[in-house]
């Protein structure tokens, strides 16, 4: 089997279409890849590391500047109609059984050439509010996958027959085990307290998060943090702290999330959805410049149903941020919130049922081949 796969830029659109691809090579051991990167996104370390035998691309590509009349977007635009002819070029070669697409400005031209070569094209929503790559590139696509209920209405109506919610794949930790923090030299028979900026790190949430290590140094010895920074230049502030370890980036953090005692994020679609598999008290503090505020909405999903803790940007301080923390690190509201999120968790595992609806859409030869399991 072949899969021609887009979605890059953030971790927000690689991992939900790692945990897919990972689904379908344990079903599939013999699978190709070719994966269609942006020059300098994550995914291009990812995607190496994760897969090495994959097939990479890069187009040459960026998303288009808000607002959408302006001149520099010409540029982009005449970027973005070169890569299309890459793209089925790209494709023509490789023959892919399908095209797999998670969004993000890199989805467009390979959406776009799918179409144009007929080839059946699958499309995951991350967010509550659909991203415009994806609303661009819907039609025509086999099947519409979205996380969140509400984001089908930013669909066309005549695509409503495709659309089907199976909420947004998360990489499987086999090995649930608090060991794994002994890698940061973290003592796991302490409280943990995982800190994620997002992919790519925040300013705002390591400067808030600065304070509170601050006013907790040297008052507080049953609470250990582990912060992804992003940024270089935050990682000397932070671990500072003894009771903090700090990294740029951390990978494969779907271990770490699993076994953390909380934690405390951005709002981004992946994350919401990886806190609510493995149920995690959280504090969310989503990026005001997220487009159409889709960070706020997703927390306030998690929020209305009491599974998670929210504290927008123009109202966060150090204090609010200290109260919310301590609320989430006592026995019995952790319990009730990890009690709501396995309320919100899905029955299947996301990427299973994306599996097997991609499967029922292509051709008996091709589903015959699959391990049964």
């Amino acid at each position: 089997m072949k899969i021609a796969v887009a979605g890059g830029v953030t971790g927000g659109h690689i991992y939900p279409a790692v945990a897919v691809l990972e689904y379908f090579m344990k079903q599939y051991p013999a699978v190709e890849v070719l994966y269609f990167a942006t020059p300098h996104g994550l995914e291009n370390r990812e995607i190496v590391r994760l897969f090495p035998k994959a097939r990479i691309v890069k187009l040459e590509i960026r998303g288009v500047l808000r607002p959408f009349f302006t001149p520099k977007n010409l540029s982009i635009l005449y970027k973005a109609a070169r890569s299309v002819y890459v793209c089925k070029k790209e494709l023509a070669s490789f023959r892919p059984d399908f095209s797999f697409i998670t969004g993000g400005y890199v989805a467009v031209p390979v959406g776009w050439a799918s179409h144009k070569l007929r080839i059946p094209t699958f499309l995951h929503e991350q967010n509550a509010i659909a991203g415009l790559a994806n609303k661009l590139i819907s039609r025509g696509s086999e099947r519409i996958f979205i996380s969140f209920p509400e984001s089908a209405r930013d669909f066309k109506l005549k695509s409503a027959h495709r659309i089907l919610h199976t909420g947004n794949p998360v990489r499987i930790a086999e090995n649930v085990d608090r060991g794994v923090f002994h890698r940061y030299g973290i003592n796991p028979n302490k409280k943990i307290v995982l800190v994620a900026g997002g992919s790519k790190g925040s300013d705002f949430v390591n400067g808030l998060m600065l304070q509170l290590y601050e006013k907790w140094r040297g008052n507080n010895s049953q609470v250990e943090f582990l912060h992804s920074c992003g940024e270089a230049a935050f990682l000397q502030k932070i671990s500072a702290f003894p009771f903090v370890k700090a990294a740029p980036f951390i990978q494969d953090m779907h271990r770490y999330i699993a076994c953390a005692d909380a934690m405390v994020s951005r709002g981004g679609a992946t994350t919401v959805a990886e806190i609510t598999y493995y149920g995690v008290p959280s504090l969310i503090i989503p990026w005001s410049g997220s487009a159409e505020n889709h960070q706020l909405i997703n927390a306030i999903s998690l929020e209305k149903h009491g599974a998670a803790f929210y504290l927008e940007e123009r109202e966060a301080t150090v204090a609010l941020l200290e109260k919310k923390l301590t609320l989430l690190l006592e026995k019995k509201l952790s319990q009730n919130m990890r009690f709501a999120l396995k309320r919100l968790r899905p029955k299947m595992n996301p990427a299973k049922k994306i599996f097997h609806e991609i499967l029922s859409a292509l051709p008996e030869s091709l589903r015959s081949e699959a391990d049964p399991r």
